[in-house]
């Protein structure tokens, strides 16, 4: 995803704020400040097994971090810094109030193929390691 209008200590305080939520399990893959007020990045879980992870739509446990998570650490960035934009594979969010109206639909977003279909917000490993299905 991409992040701007946002000051960089607010994207770390948003993982910060994750870690608190999914057991210290949430991590940068990958991480680039493209300017002062601009990041580039990816979440991941740190491990497959734990809180905040997913899985695959045939259910194979995954690193990727959760559609959760990703509400999570956003809802933070927003609430810091509500004229923040961000740019991911799903959406366009520009500001708090567009992401409040957009963000909810996201949760249908199909994983799975056309013949076996999974949502997005299905996928997550709960708070006891246990996969969704």
């Amino acid at each position: 995803m991409t992040i701007s209008n946002v000051s960089i200590s607010a994207v770390h305080k948003a993982l910060q704020h994750v870690n608190s939520i999914y057991s210290n399990n949430i991590e940068f893959k990958s991480y680039k400040e493209l300017s002062e007020k601009r990041v580039s990045c990816t979440l991941k879980a740190a491990s497959s097994h734990v809180y905040g992870a997913r899985v695959s739509s045939s259910g194979r446990r995954l690193t990727a971090a959760s559609w959760q998570v990703h509400r999570d650490f956003m809802t933070v960035i927003f609430n810091d810094c509500p004229n923040a934009n961000i740019y991911t594979a799903f959406a366009k969010y520009k500001g708090i109030q567009d992401f409040e109206d957009k963000f909810p639909d996201t949760y249908y977003t199909n994983c799975g193929s056309y013949f076996s279909p999974c949502y997005i917000g299905d996928t997550e490993i709960n708070e006891n390691g246990e996969k969704p299905f």
